[in-house]
């Protein structure tokens, strides 16, 4: 269910809008089916209740989306060839209907129902078609191809129902800044394209739908990221569908695959290890201006590097033995749009930000910690862990930060020991972390970064 009320209420408008032609569908095929029966009308039937079903779910309509869930099953029996619609079978059908326009009536007409008993109704009914149906009932996993249906099943679905879905990602992604919200309404439009792909036996579709609920899992701080690139492969595998493919549906792009990689298997890497050879590699490789950095001003690059990895922590319950450096690296899912940094950083940021604070020290904070970032991923670049690319968007990034630095007045010597805050400090004291090449060794708290 979408929990964004913004969202939420943009859903609700649009399911309202159409649940009257849907229910009309219903019963119309549903009153002409023992005079009339066709493949085709039961198809009509299934797309009408599985988009009541899916859209009264993403509302948060339990009831309407629990009972056209139950009548999108029993239509499906319908297909089964030995099903006959007798005057039982479609007396049940009709009140099975009645069971589904009660609760979208009301919710058309702002009136109240009881809704337990309409699901205890809903029970009954439905308890009486499975009993009716019998063997046409357990078997209704088939789905007749579009040779039996005389028309293209595949490409209806794709024309309306996945079309319909692909639009409630996009404005999600356009208009919501809740994450979660918006990854839950992702891993709910996955695991409805997982089976879709399933049920038309398009691999590839469940593919993108798999890679799509990993990612999730697998980076919950890039859930913008991981809709981007779903949203992308999702409309690439309706666009090939409607084309003329029907074994494939799509496949995962290097972007979204990329989404789904573990930074690293757990308990394999010692960061006291690296950080120690972060520590070498700023005094010896790393240069700012044509030179290699001084050991206190390397302390306090890795000072910062805590205080990122200490907040990953805490801010998304990452354990202590899964953290590394690699989460530093940014992921950028559009290589030709250099503009939107990962949305971990912008957190980033807007957790250490302070009302008071100037828009100059806002900069060049932004900048300071953009240029670590830059220095542990070049390590990650010398060690074959990250491409060249990754790079080059962050230079253009922090040349980009320092031109529009120049525009305003530069920070003062006070601000420039920014990183000293107490919501800084009161983040490595909750943090479970240790870090002998820090805690060992003080930093110099006049230590200052140059401009």
């Amino acid at each position: 269910m979408i929990t964004d009320s913004a969202i939420r209420e943009q859903g609700y408008i649009y399911f309202l809008a159409e649940a009257p032609e849907l229910l009309h569908q219903v019963e119309q095929e549903l009153l002409s089916l023992s005079t009339d029966f066709s493949n085709a009308k039961v198809h009509n039937l299934m797309r009408a209740t599985h988009t009541i079903k899916g859209g009264a779910a993403n509302v948060g309509l339990e009831v309407i989306s629990k009972v056209a869930h139950y009548l999108e099953d029993v239509v499906k029996s319908l297909y089964h060839p030995d099903v006959v619609i007798d005057a039982q079978l479609q007396t049940l059908l009709v009140e099975a209907y009645e069971c589904l326009r009660l609760p979208i009536t009301a919710e058309l007409t702002g009136t109240t129902i009881d809704e337990q008993e309409i699901l205890q109704r809903s029970a009954t009914v439905f308890a009486k078609l499975q009993e009716k149906l019998g063997d046409a009932f357990t078997d209704s996993n088939h789905i007749p191809t579009s040779a039996e249906l005389g028309f293209d099943i595949i490409q209806s679905i794709f024309e309306t129902g996945v079309q319909q879905r692909l639009e409630t990602i996009a404005t999600a992604l356009q208009s919501t800044t809740d994450a979660e919200a918006l990854a839950e309404l992702l891993r709910s439009e996955a695991e409805v394209f997982l089976g879709l792909g399933e049920s038309l036996n398009l691999p590839g579709l469940c593919n993108i739908a798999e890679a799509i609920i990993k990612a999730l899992e697998t980076h919950p701080q890039e859930v913008f990221q991981i809709a981007a690139a779903a949203l992308a492969d999702l409309q690439q595998a309706q666009s090939d569908v409607l084309a003329g493919d029907r074994t494939q549906g799509g496949t995962p792009s290097q972007a979204l695959q990329q989404l789904t990689t573990k930074i690293q298997p757990p308990n394999e890497i010692d960061l006291n290890a690296e950080i120690e050879e972060l520590y070498q590699f700023l005094t010896q490789d790393f240069q700012v201006k044509g030179k290699c950095l001084k050991p206190q001003t390397a302390k306090l690059y890795l000072q910062i590097v805590y205080y990122l990895l200490a907040w990953f922590e805490q801010e998304f319950k990452i354990p202590t033995s899964e953290l590394n450096l690699s989460l530093l690296v940014p992921q950028f899912v559009n290589l030709h749009t250099h503009d939107n940094l990962p949305e971990w950083l912008q957190q980033f940021w807007q957790f250490i930000a302070d009302k008071e604070d100037s828009y100059s020290l806002k900069i060049y904070r932004q900048g300071v910690i953009l240029t670590v970032i830059l220095a542990v991923t070049r390590l990650q670049v010398q060690k074959g862990k990250v491409q060249n690319f990754v790079l080059e968007i962050l230079a253009e990034q922090i040349k980009a930060i320092a031109q529009e630095y120049k525009q305003y007045p530069p920070v003062n010597r006070q601000e420039k020991q920014w990183f000293t805050s107490r919501k800084l400090q009161d983040l490595i004291k909750n943090s479970q972390i240790i870090l002998s090449i820090i805690n060992n060794k003080n930093l110099d708290k006049n230590c200052l970064l140059e401009d």
